[in-house]
């Protein structure tokens, strides 16, 4: 039997982020997209297959008429849906350890987070550090999607080792909706409430 989405969105004021946990039970972008659309149309007190979604040229998707912004992250069967009166944007990713992970903190880290990973790391190096090294991923895959950039923009020029970053960006670190998971988010504003919610499949 297929399952019926259902959500009911609490008001959201300025300056406010909604993170809502949605568990897939697999890996489907499809029904993460579906509870994403459902959690939208809550707010906007529409039907989900109304809304008129649109994505920029690298990919981001927003809201034609804009009332709102969100993000959307998925890993393994897990999803978030972040939802804001600012752009906004939301990583997720399961535990893992990076094969190469010196030559991947050489090719995303500042000189600063670099120096970071090698502390962290202690006598092992970077191989030493890998939780952090995929924080920082975390963190900044939430800032370039939450500006729109995307990859385009080279990540070893988005520092995040601080919450607030110098282009009026905030960036903070999620509760791990599952173990080992790490996630992040980002909003353009000086400060934030973050509250998490839970998507309930009936």
């Amino acid at each position: 039997m297929s399952q019926r989405p259902s959500v009911t969105a609490p008001g959201l004021g300025a300056g406010e982020v909604h993170v809502w946990t949605v568990q897939l039970g697999g890996r489907d972008r499809q029904r993460a997209r579906q509870a994403m659309r459902t959690i939208l149309g809550a707010y906007l007190q529409a039907p989900p297959d109304s809304l008129e979604i649109d994505t920029t040229a690298a990919g981001k998707p927003y809201l034609a008429d804009d009332r709102i912004h969100f993000n959307l992250s998925h890993s393994r069967d897990v999803a978030l849906v972040a939802v804001a009166t600012a752009p906004v944007g939301v990583d997720l990713e399961h535990p893992r350890e990076f094969r190469a992970a010196e030559q991947l903190a050489r090719r995303i880290c500042s000189e600063r987070e670099y120096a970071s990973l090698q502390r962290a790391g202690g006598d092992r190096g970077i191989a030493g550090a890998q939780l952090q090294l995929l924080r920082l991923w975390v963190r900044k895959e939430a800032v370039v999607k939450g500006t729109g950039e995307g990859l385009v923009r080279p990540l070893d020029e988005v520092d995040v080792l601080d919450d607030a970053l110098a282009d009026g960006w905030l960036c903070i670190d999620l509760p791990r909706p599952a173990a080992g998971f790490q996630a992040a988010l980002a909003v353009l504003a000086s400060a934030a409430t973050v509250s998490q919610h839970h998507f309930v499949w009936e």
